[in-house]
């Protein structure tokens, strides 16, 4: 899919985004930023996730731990 420049940056979107796209209708789709609150938060608290692993890491860590 090609979006023109000013749409591009009228949304916000940079390069490497991830974008959801999503069909709303017969000729209309709606093209959203694919946030990960995971990924944006995990970490951000100094002191929790320990030195040596990423904030990923530990979050999948602590997942295991959960029982099914």
């Amino acid at each position: 899919m090609t979006m023109p420049r000013a749409a591009q940056e009228a949304a916000g979107f940079r390069p490497g985004d991830v974008l959801r796209i999503e069909a709303t209708g017969p000729g209309r789709v709606v093209v959203t930023l694919d946030d990960d609150p995971i990924t944006r938060y995990a970490g951000s608290e100094p002191g929790i996730v320990p030195p040596e692993m990423t904030a990923l890491e530990y979050v999948r860590r602590l997942r295991e731990e959960w029982p099914d």
